[in-house]
C-alpha cells in the first residue's frame, strides 16, 4: 500500500498511488461507458477529449476498499478529483492491457 504522503514526497508515481485502488468495478465502469475506442485516442492526452462532466458524475468511491482509501490517506474523506484520478487511472490499466493483449 502506498500512503498519500508518500505519494506527495515523490516515492511512488500518480499512476501507482491511485491505481491501488481501482477495482473490477470501477474498470468495468470506465471500459463500458468509454468503450476502447475512446480510451486509446485519450491517452497521450489524459483522457481529456473525456469531458469533464462525465468523469464527475460517475461517483466510483463508494466501490473503492474503503479501509484502503481511509489507511492511505490518513481520512475517510474524498475529492471530486480523487473520484478523477482513481477513474484515469482505471482508463491507463484497461489500455495497457488492451495493448498488451493485441499489439505484442
Amino acid at each position: 500500500m502506498f500512503t498519500r504522503g508518500q505519494y506527495l514526497a515523490g516515492e511512488c508515481s500518480h499512476q501507482e498511488y491511485y491505481a491501488q485502488f481501482v477495482n473490477q468495478w470501477i474498470l468495468d465502469c470506465v471500459k463500458s461507458r468509454n468503450g476502447i475506442n475512446q480510451l486509446l485516442e485519450g491517452e497521450n492526452i489524459s483522457f481529456n477529449n473525456i469531458p469533464l462532466y462525465w468523469w464527475d458524475q460517475n461517483n466510483v468511491m463508494s466501490s473503492v476498499d474503503q479501509q484502503l482509501w481511509t489507511a492511505a490517506n490518513g481520512s475517510p474523506y474524498h475529492s471530486l478529483s480523487d473520484n478523477l484520478c482513481i477513474q484515469k487511472a482505471a482508463a491507463r490499466m484497461i489500455v495497457e492491457n488492451y495493448k498488451a493483449q493485441y499489439n505484442d
